[in-house]
């Protein structure tokens, strides 16, 4: 557990916070999707507005704590430290 964490970069509460804001967003997006399914002018941009936010969420995260930049072709690491592919969160 402990290397997840320092991996992640966050205390416990921060990542059971940032986990649980995840999961419930998720499953919020989830419902939503299960309603545009059957009623497709409902919610229609929902899930990929939710994607999208959460995308940013983890990129920006993933900037703070390794001080990596992206590109259109994908990560570039600008640090003099390790180039290791951060652990997903």
């Amino acid at each position: 557990m402990n290397a997840h964490l320092r991996a992640a970069g966050l205390t416990y509460l921060a990542h059971l916070r940032r986990a649980w804001s995840f999961g419930l967003r998720m499953a919020k997006g989830a419902a939503a999707l299960l309603v545009h399914g059957l009623v497709p002018v409902w919610f229609e941009h929902t899930g990929s507005e939710l994607v999208r936010e959460m995308y940013l969420e983890i990129i920006e995260h993933e900037v703070k704590r390794d001080k990596i930049t992206y590109t259109s072709t994908g990560k570039t690491d600008r640090s003099s430290a390790s180039s290791e592919t951060p652990a997903p969160l």
